[in-house]
C-alpha cells in the first residue's frame, strides 16, 4: 500500500512540475538558441540498469563555442 502511495505521489508531483516549470525551460530554450550556436539541447547516451542503453535529452549548458558577443 506504501508503494501505491508513493507511487501516485511521484506521478502527481513530476506532471505538476512539468506544468509549472514548461514556460521556465522554453524560455532557456529561445535564449540558448540565440545566445549559442547550435542546438540547445542534445542528445546522449548511458547506461541504465542491467546494462540497458537508453538516449536521454539535455540542455546545453556551455556553448560549443564563443557565443557572438558585440
Amino acid at each position: 500500500m506504501n508503494r501505491l502511495i508513493i507511487r501516485i505521489l511521484d506521478v502527481t508531483f513530476s506532471c505538476a512540475g512539468v506544468v509549472f516549470l514548461s514556460p521556465i525551460i522554453a524560455v532557456l530554450l529561445v535564449i540558448s538558441f540565440i545566445v549559442f550556436d547550435g542546438a540547445p539541447i542534445f542528445l546522449q547516451e548511458r547506461i541504465g540498469r542491467n546494462g540497458a542503453r537508453f538516449t536521454i535529452f539535455k540542455f546545453r549548458t556551455l556553448p560549443i563555442s564563443t557565443p557572438n558577443v558585440p
